[in-house]
């Protein structure tokens, strides 16, 4: 048996010296045994220098560990978004992340149904009308602004979704939906009013179908600007108001009953003529009507 491992049997097991009175025997063993056990131990044990070698190693492996760890779990992560926006993407003020093409148009077109069909009413004295958006054709850039941030899903990096995935971070764009109008479609709109709307003068006249005179008073009439009110209208849309003016003119009669002022009536069956002013008998005489008794005033 070599001399260390006796030793350290002697050290550890017990073995004592033989002879009675061999305490200096004893101590020699013992001392022995101390030494060459703990050069067995430093030989068993690393060297301190490799200590920072193991310790490194340990490092390495546990950061190579987690770095593919977080890699496949961003892998995986990016795959629950493949065909979907970015979350935190929001689009006329809702959100949308997360949602296939479908879904977030239909989530769009209900969150701008509203500004589609918000009425506009066009008054003028006790005349009104109600007009929406989509009465004229408005269309909105929602398409565009879905196509928008898909592709911004699309160019989306490793980095981003590792980002997403482990620091909550939203990096899906933010969008309004915008609402167009087309003017021509507006000024047919308002066209088409203008056609309902138009009143033709009325000339004043005298009527004297009952035997007395009564007069029929002048009518103005009027008629929509049609470039005026259009662009009334579309100032309105565009910015959210619930009311606009319609542009009128007022079209003036060509005869008033000015035209007949002062009237004279010859009621012959009576023999009398009258005098109206303004429309009402003012004078009235007894005349000839073909006989000469009756002078005819003047």
């Amino acid at each position: 048996m070599p001399a260390t491992q006796k030793a350290l049997r002697t050290s550890y097991l017990g073995e004592w010296p033989t002879g009675p009175y061999d305490y200096g025997g004893l101590m020699a063993v013992e001392a022995i045994a101390s030494e060459d056990g703990r050069r067995a131990l430093r030989r068993l044990l690393p060297r301190r220098d490799n200590w920072l070698t193991y310790v490194l190693v340990v490092l390495i492996v546990l950061a190579v560990t987690a770095v593919s760890g977080m890699a496949y779990a961003t892998y995986s992560y990016a795959q629950r978004y493949e065909g979907r926006l970015l979350p935190g993407t929001s689009i006329a003020g809702v959100e949308v992340g997360g949602l296939s093409r479908g879904e977030a148009r239909a989530r769009v077109e209900a969150a701008i149904r509203p500004r589609l069909e918000a009425p506009v009413s066009l008054g003028w004295r006790d005349k009104s009308w109600t007009v929406t958006p989509a009465d004229v054709k408005a269309r909105s850039d929602a398409e565009a602004v879905i196509d928008g941030a898909f592709a911004a899903a699309d160019e989306a990096g490793f980095l981003d979704f590792a980002r997403m995935r482990f620091v909550d971070a939203d990096v899906g764009p933010s969008d309004d939906v915008a609402i167009g109008y087309d003017p021509d479609e507006v000024r047919r709109y308002v066209a088409a009013l203008a056609k309902d709307f138009r009143r033709r003068p009325k000339d004043a006249a005298l009527d004297y179908s009952t035997g007395w005179v009564e007069i029929t008073e002048a009518r103005k009439g009027r008629r929509l600007k049609v470039g005026k009110t259009a662009s009334a209208l579309l100032g309105a849309f565009r910015g959210g108001q619930a009311h606009a003016p319609l542009a009128v003119k007022i079209v003036e009669p060509e005869v008033t009953s000015d035209a007949f002022d002062k009237v004279l009536l010859l009621r012959i069956g009576e023999n009398k003529l009258y005098l109206y002013e303004e429309g009402a008998i003012t004078e009235e005489w007894v005349v000839a009507t073909g006989q000469p008794e009756y002078p005819t005033p003047t």
